[in-house]
């Protein structure tokens, strides 16, 4: 689900020692969907960026931690700068979700955003959360 819906969690339960964990394999997948869907619609794809990437992993396991979702720009949005958040079983279901959910389409698709940051992190519960950010 995305920040803009409920929230549901459904998956195998995770160690409390191992969670919350990173999932870099499901960010990869996220990062590579973004920009597949870009390129297929016309657009430039988008530069990995470790300045957005770095902050979307600490948001992606605070929002592991709480179990819940919210944005949070604060910390390192300057100028022109979104962000996509959503939780569910997996990246695939997380992404069509995004796709799914006009505002989170219209963030993927702005063509202005150059650069990009993406991070999953695994609940204890078992779901997954997802911070997708966006620059200029």
């Amino acid at each position: 689900m995305l920040a803009s819906a409920c929230f549901s969690a459904a998956g195998a339960s995770v160690h409390a020692a191992q969670c919350p964990s990173q999932e870099p394999r499901s960010s990869r997948a996220l990062f590579q969907a973004v920009n597949a869907t870009r390129v297929a619609s016309g657009l430039a794809p988008l530069e990995r960026s470790r300045a957005v990437t770095r902050p979307a992993r600490t948001h992606s396991l605070a929002m592991a931690t709480a179990g819940r979702l919210w944005h949070d720009l604060s910390t390192w949005a300057r100028g022109h700068a979104g962000q996509n958040v959503g939780g569910g079983s997996t990246s695939g279901q997380v992404y069509r979700a995004m796709l799914s959910s006009a505002p989170h389409r219209a963030a993927i698709l702005d063509p202005s955003y150059r650069r990009m940051g993406v991070s999953a992190a695994r609940a204890c519960n078992g779901g997954l959360m997802v911070t997708v950010n966006f620059t200029g």
